[in-house]
């Protein structure tokens, strides 16, 4: 736990920098002296807030940034901490923003913190904006994920760049809440199935690669959802596949962030029912020839899919079954089981 419970009552302004701004800054990567620098109490060359050309009578601003974070020496963001025995005021939040907003420093953001309370503003939206993020101290160490998203080294530039600041828990380190599927591709690489016949058909898929178009991946409640829609050979395998409402489903995994582990990848699952009717195109993968359905039957479909997270790509493999049952007296049950290797390509 990086920030433990703590007795407030007890703690002063230089506390605060100590036991939360400090931890806080270093988790995110920052350190005095290197690239991702972190400046105390710069003092100001020209200590008055000014527009276009400098003038005797400018407001003079009291005082200088606690911090200043710079990235690289081209990005940077300030923090002013304040007591915890005083609650933030409009008159704090104006005081950081004119630190911000002076020339000499162009932060991107401002942010201020007596402890209980952090605060982060983007300084573009100007001190009568409300915050991007307000935590409370008991909520930061749940989301250090969303501060590390607008913050940290690796975000800073992107976060500033979007209109939408992303505050929502990322999905993974450096990445944001929602991501897109933008590619993708499944190799089959062994198949399965209950009747000979079938059998001899399905190996025919060994090797055979078929594209991911496209998809999201969000987080709902305490789960990850994947909403994945499949390529099609051509069009007459689109066709058939939509006709039954195939080609695009959603898994779920009980993970609460997308692991960046080969030794702990997520398990994503998904089941799906379809019904086939008598005179709906078909669709044979194995002799690439469209076909109409000669009798009503119901599918049953599960997947599964192991991966995880590297670089922009989820990789790894996945597992699935069919259970085909014939609306025909004497009609066996065709079972089809079918594995292989997969990738999706994301971008936020």
């Amino acid at each position: 736990m990086l920030f433990p419970p703590v007795n407030f009552d007890e703690l002063n302004e230089a506390d605060i920098r100590g036991e939360v701004i400090d931890p806080l800054l270093r988790h995110l990567g920052y350190r005095s002296g290197t690239e991702f620098n972190i400046v105390r109490e710069r003092s100001l060359r020209y200590p008055r807030r000014s527009l276009g050309r400098r003038k005797p009578n400018d407001p003079e601003i009291k005082g200088r940034p606690d911090y200043i974070l710079e990235i690289r020496g081209l990005d940077r963001w300030i923090v002013e901490a304040k007591p915890p025995s005083d609650d933030i005021s409009d008159a704090d939040i104006e005081q950081a923003f004119s630190y911000a907003f002076l020339p000499e420093v162009a932060a991107g953001y401002f942010v201020l913190s007596n402890g209980r309370r952090l605060f982060i503003f983007k300084t573009v939206d100007g001190p009568g904006a409300a915050p991007l993020v307000d935590l409370r101290y008991e909520q930061l160490d749940d989301k250090l994920q969303v501060i590390s998203n607008i913050l940290a080294p690796a975000s800073f530039r992107r976060s500033l760049m979007t209109q939408h600041v992303d505050t929502a828990r990322p999905l993974a380190p450096g990445w944001g809440s929602t991501l897109q599927i933008v590619a993708g591709e499944i190799e089959y690489t062994k198949t399965s199935g209950s009747l000979p016949a079938i059998a001899e058909q399905l190996s025919r898929m060994v090797g055979v690669r078929m594209p991911m178009d496209s998809g999201f991946v969000w987080r709902l409640e305490n789960q990850i959802a994947v909403r994945a829609k499949q390529g099609f050979l051509h069009r007459l395998h689109q066709q058939a596949s939509r006709a039954i409402g195939a080609g695009e489903a959603t898994y779920y995994s009980s993970d609460a962030d997308l692991s960046t582990s080969r030794d702990h990848p997520n398990i994503f699952e998904s089941t799906n029912m379809y019904s086939i009717r008598r005179g709906q195109p078909q669709f044979n993968l194995f002799t690439q020839e469209q076909g109409i359905a000669t009798v009503d039957a119901q599918m049953t479909t599960y997947s599964e899919a192991v991966g995880s997270l590297e670089g922009d790509r989820f990789t790894g493999l996945f597992f699935g079954g069919a259970e085909v049952v014939y609306d025909m007296p004497g009609s066996p049950t065709l079972t089809v089981d079918i594995s292989g290797a997969f990738y999706l390509k994301l971008r936020e």
